[in-house]
């Protein structure tokens, strides 16, 4: 503004330059000039001013007396009559800042200039008529009026944009405004160029026009208050989110009430921060803040005015704040308060409080519909049981966590998953089940922060999005939440522990939602397989990787293919060098990698079902082989493994019962190994498979014997033949006292049952010398021989050292 004073006192001095300073066109009485000077400060006093937004247009008949003042007064004196008259009354009346008031003058004086630069260059000629000198006049006010006024909307514009739409604004008013002010002063002139005395004469004409102005200036500031709460309701309609809506809808309050700040509160919202209650603040010192009041992260705007304090400030016109109730037919939901007016007056007026009162139902309509969206969305995304976030809700939030992953604090996913759920809903019910769900979800969140997010992913699954500032407190809290869980659940008189296992994975900046919730699943299963309670992820644990996708996609070809191989390990009968068995052997060449490890495939098939189609294919291939090696002579056993998912399969007795039928071989040549641990799992239905294949005539061994949850009384009931102490005793058999106290009394324990017992991992002779010592029928391993093919299994039987058990060919016995 400054910069804008400077410039118009500049180019006032230069008009002054080119106009005759001191010539007037008539000579008055020496009063004429108190006169001008009292006639413009009534036209000062008794302006229309017309506020929109905070645009103040001002309509004045300022013009009548400066057409006296160009009749009757010089350009320098003009100028000093008007300053006086006006900013004398526009002080005392407005109290305007000094930047202002000097804008204001430097205004004046250009305006008062120009007019009389037009005005000499319009009138250049030597004694003008009274009619050319009135004509001259209107022209020259008409004009300078038009360019002041442009002067000030560029200035406008310069600070508050749109300068385009300002300028075809002022044209169109001034376009007609101007020649009809200049037209009315000429008209109050006229008279007094005739004589001084018939001045009365004007005051009709003048009175009658600025009753028309000032009635059509009241129908546009109407017009366009009017337009600008339209306009209001379509900005804010804009936005059906609650957190942008909100800040949107009080910026535009302020415009249009003139307000310098201002707040919205709202109670009984739905956001997806979690607010149940927000306060959006505006001011001159800040921008626009939207805050939850339940968040304690906002406690620098706790401390501002409630909502129920600021429903008890004054309000109504004669105040400078104004609080007005945001409500509809459905009740209140909040207020919209604003002070700080800036304007003609700092106190709102009637046609403020009016105003407000239409922007508020306007706001309360769009925060009706958007809180109706938001409960919908969240219904969308919450669980119906629990009330918490469901996966498509968490998903949202771990997706904008990801986005601001922090360096100096660890953001994380934990997955929980309750152990022994199942066995509630089939005891209990389902309605039980629900009581346990409902109940675990209130003790997670009484673990939590405000901050966290928890979910429910369906069934007795969970989730939670954590922020802390290192992974020692995340596993801290995981630990926590564990012994949550172990807290008994009262269920129906019963008393009844429902374990969780939980799955910790850090975000890192960059991941993607199914990365981190995928690690997360990861690292939960690896708890529950481990019995650890909580694991955080790493790389060891995670086999879900893309080259693992594409081994599983090679095991399927392989399978349809009928591409795996069995190879076959030699048993030896310790008391009489004889081989009576071997064991079946998986085995698989793919194509590009070569040798697969059978840990590597075997596992992927049990993790994703294909296990039982490897077992089919070592079924069938081992009892084929074994039905040859009979017809040729030789009384060999063949021993295939079991997984856990074959023993829950209530149809496995009847495949093998088809396999050994189809091949003529007896049941009791057929050996099938089964862990400690598969005999754990779903205790009922694994019982009855085992004992269907005792009925069905199949030898039973138990398999890796010592390394898994051994039981004396669950081992005197199984219908097993054989023990399998497991190689990780037996490879330091020789060198360590304590392994060979375990073995020693597994085997004295197996013999006292009826059982045959077989030793794994057999490397050496010394070892199979002194387990033949302490008591071992069989043994297996290296010592004895590497698994073979079938073809190459022939040619070791035909070179081997060992009897080979036989029927009625002890040809083939060595030599």
């Amino acid at each position: 503004m400054l910069v804008l004073s400077a410039a118009l006192v500049a180019a006032t001095g230069w008009l002054l330059s080119t106009t005759a300073l001191n010539l007037s066109a008539r000579q008055g009485p020496w009063w004429i000039g108190i006169a001008i000077l009292v006639g413009f400060g009534l036209a000062e006093r008794f302006a229309f001013h017309m506020e929109y937004r905070r645009e103040t247009m001002s309509f004045t008949l300022s013009e009548v007396p400066a057409a006296f003042a160009l009749v009757f007064l010089g350009p320098v004196a003009a100028i000093v009559v008007r300053l006086v008259g006006s900013l004398t009354v526009f002080f005392f009346t407005m109290r305007p800042a000094r930047h202002k008031l000097a804008l204001n003058g430097a205004l004046f004086s250009f305006e008062t200039a120009l007019t009389f630069a037009i005005l000499q260059w319009v009138c250049d000629m030597p004694n003008p008529s009274d009619g050319q000198l009135l004509v001259a006049i209107a022209v020259a006010l008409a004009v300078a009026s038009f360019v002041g006024s442009l002067v000030v909307s560029v200035a406008i514009a310069c600070f508050e944009g749109r300068v385009v739409e300002r300028l075809i604004a002022e044209l169109k008013t001034n376009i007609v405004l101007g020649p009809v002010s200049a037209t009315v002063a000429a008209m109050a002139l006229a008279p007094a160029l005739v004589g001084l005395a018939y001045v009365p004469l004007a005051v009709l004409p003048v009175a009658a026009v600025w009753f028309v102005l000032r009635q059509n200036g009241r129908l546009a500031e109407r017009h366009r208050n009017l337009s600008a709460v339209h306009d209001f309701t379509r900005r804010i309609g804009e936005s059906i989110q609650l957190v942008e809506l909100v800040p949107r809808a009080l910026d535009e309050s302020m415009q249009l009430l003139r307000a310098d700040a201002g707040s919205i509160d709202l109670h009984d919202v739905v956001c997806a921060e979690g607010w149940t209650s927000l306060r959006c603040v505006a001011n001159p010192a800040e921008p626009t803040h939207l805050v939850g009041l339940d968040d304690p992260s906002s406690a620098a705007f706790a401390s501002k005015p409630a909502m129920t304090e600021v429903a008890q400030l004054p309000s109504g016109s004669g105040t400078k704040r104004m609080v007005v109730p945001i409500a509809d037919g459905q009740g209140e939901m909040g207020t919209l308060m604003l002070t700080g007016r800036a304007g003609i007056t700092d106190e709102f007026g009637d046609d403020d409080v009016a105003r407000a009162g239409h922007i508020a139902d306007q706001l309360a309509t769009s925060v009706r519909n958007s809180l109706m969206h938001a409960r919908a969305e969240s219904d969308a995304l919450r669980d119906s049981l629990t009330g918490h976030l469901n996966r498509a809700g968490f998903d949202r939030h771990v997706a904008n966590a990801t986005d601001r992953a922090a360096v100096n604090q660890c953001s994380a996913v934990l997955m929980l998953d309750l152990d022994r759920f199942k066995e509630v809903n089939d005891t209990l019910g389902h309605q039980a089940g629900d009581q346990v769900l409902i109940e675990f979800s209130t003790r997670l969140a009484a673990e939590l922060e405000f901050m966290d997010v928890l979910a429910r992913f369906g069934g007795d699954e969970y989730a939670v999005l954590v922020n802390r500032n290192s992974d020692r407190e995340v596993l801290q809290l995981a630990q926590r939440l564990v012994e949550a869980s172990r807290v008994p659940f009262v269920l129906g008189g019963f008393n009844v522990v429902v374990a969780a296992s939980v799955g910790v994975a850090p975000i890192k900046l960059g991941d993607t939602t199914n990365d981190v919730v995928r690690r997360a699943d990861i690292a939960m299963y690896a708890a529950k397989a481990q019995h650890t309670g909580c694991e955080m992820y790493s790389v060891d644990i995670d086999r879900r990787t893309p080259e693992r996708l594409s081994l599983l996609g090679d095991l399927r070809v392989a399978l349809d293919h009928d591409e795996l191989e069995v190879h076959y390990q030699p048993k030896l009968d310790l008391a009489t060098s004889t081989v009576i068995g071997v064991e079946a052997l998986a085995r698989w060449r793919h194509p590009g990698r070569g040798w697969v490890q059978p840990d590597d495939f075997v596992r992927v098939a049990e993790e994703t079902g294909l296990i039982k189609a490897v077992t089919d294919r070592v079924l069938a291939l081992a009892i084929r082989d074994a039905r040859s090696w009979l017809d040729a002579g030789f009384d060999l056993t063949v021993s295939v493994n079991l997984s856990t998912l074959d023993l829950v399969d209530e149809l496995l007795a009847d495949r093998i019962e088809h396999r050994l039928n189809e091949h003529n071989l007896d049941p009791s040549r057929l050996t099938l190994e089964i862990t400690e641990s598969s005999l754990m799992l779903d205790t009922p239905r694994t019982m009855l498979s085992v004992e269907r294949l005792a009925q069905l005539g199949v030898m039973l061994s138990l398999d890796d014997f010592g390394t898994g949850y051994s039981s004396l009384s669950y081992l005197r009931r199984l219908p097993v033949a054989e023990l399998k102490i497991d190689r990780s005793f037996i490879s330091n058999l020789l060198l360590d006292p304590q392994d060979e106290a375990i073995v020693t009394s597994t085997i004295l324990l197996g013999h006292n049952l009826g059982l045959k017992i077989v030793a794994e991992g057999v490397e050496s002779a010394e070892v199979s010398t002194h387990l033949l010592k302490i008591g071992c029928d069989v043994a297996q391993g290296f010592g004895v021989s590497r698994p073979l093919p079938e073809s190459k299994l022939l040619t070791w039987i035909d070179t081997t050292e060992h009897l080979i058990r036989c029927i009625a060919m002890p040809d083939h016995a060595p030599a």
